[in-house]
């Protein structure tokens, strides 16, 4: 059981996080950042969430047929591949590898594998498309950095 107040804490630190970092980004322009911080506000949301505790999250016959006749690990129960779906945060840009596989990949950066993230997006065509009078207008009120 989750302390009374964790949600709480942890929407309002999001939230807080939000503003400073979309406060910064409006006065330098820094977009690298925000992806980086995208995981970890992706991680305590999910932690808002709570946990599911019902027949089906516990998995009973899973563990009984994981550690009574199984190869006593969970990684081949379709349940826990299942879970990992669905309940497990995979990093985008965040490096999980160990400090050894990390030394030989030669310590990839995460500023420039973010800032390499950001230059990709910025490079793209955005979704957001409009019929060019729609563009033009929006444009002659707005200050509109990216190209038609």
């Amino acid at each position: 059981v989750d302390p009374p107040h964790a949600p709480q804490g942890l929407s309002q630190k999001i939230v807080t996080e939000d503003q400073a970092f979309m406060t910064k980004a409006k006065q330098r322009g820094v977009h690298t950042r925000g992806l980086i911080d995208h995981v970890q506000t992706g991680q305590a949301l999910r932690c808002v969430r709570g946990i599911d505790v019902n027949d089906e999250t516990v998995g009973l016959e899973t563990m009984k047929a994981t550690c009574l006749g199984g190869p006593g690990h969970y990684l081949g129960s379709d349940q826990t591949l299942g879970l990992m779906q669905t309940e497990y945060i995979y990093p985008t840009l965040a490096d999980r590898t160990s400090p050894k596989e990390w030394e030989e990949l030669e310590k990839p950066d995460l500023l420039e594998k973010a800032t390499a993230r950001k230059e990709q997006i910025l490079s793209e065509r955005p979704a957001a498309m409009f019929d060019a009078a729609t563009d033009r207008e929006i444009r002659s009120r707005f200050p509109i950095h990216l190209s038609v």
